[in-house]
């Protein structure tokens, strides 16, 4: 069964002005049908022989650019993408040892705004945060 997300490739497509190429849109489902962000190198692998890595970078990096996948960095060298159109704000746990990623979901509050806005004197407004928590999963425990 197809996530929500993978149904709505479409959607993503032409609300942004991009072309609904096959490409395109079997990169998209599968970034939608995985449970965390994941690399570049898994997407290369998933994808088989009808992608290089130019072509996927470009890709990754228009969607990026358009957000409609988010990008992050957790410190394994290289970067994760994930789904990013019209998804709940969310957080991350990273396991320090097998990589494993997990989303966590956000209860961000107005105070917990407004106290970062206090610590950080030289800001007015922020737009957006990430927050990942570092740890040992249940299987490297």
């Amino acid at each position: 069964m197809e996530s929500f997300y993978a149904t709505r490739t479409d959607e993503m497509l032409r609300a942004h002005g991009l072309s609904r190429t096959q490409g395109r849109i079997a990169l998209l489902k599968l970034l939608a049908s995985q449970k965390a962000p994941v690399s570049s190198a898994f997407l290369l692998r998933k994808l088989g022989t009808s992608w290089d890595e130019t072509t996927l970078y470009r890709a990754l990096n228009t969607f990026v650019t358009y957000g409609i996948l988010a990008q992050f960095d957790f410190g394994h060298g290289h970067a994760h993408y994930e789904i990013a159109h019209d998804k709940p704000h969310h957080h991350h746990a990273v396991c320090e040892s097998c990589g494993h990623i997990e989303d966590i979901p956000a209860h961000d509050s107005p105070q917990l705004t407004a106290s970062a806005l206090k610590a950080a004197r030289g800001f007015k407004r922020f737009t957006r945060h990430s927050l990942e928590f570092y740890g040992l999963c249940t299987k490297c425990t």
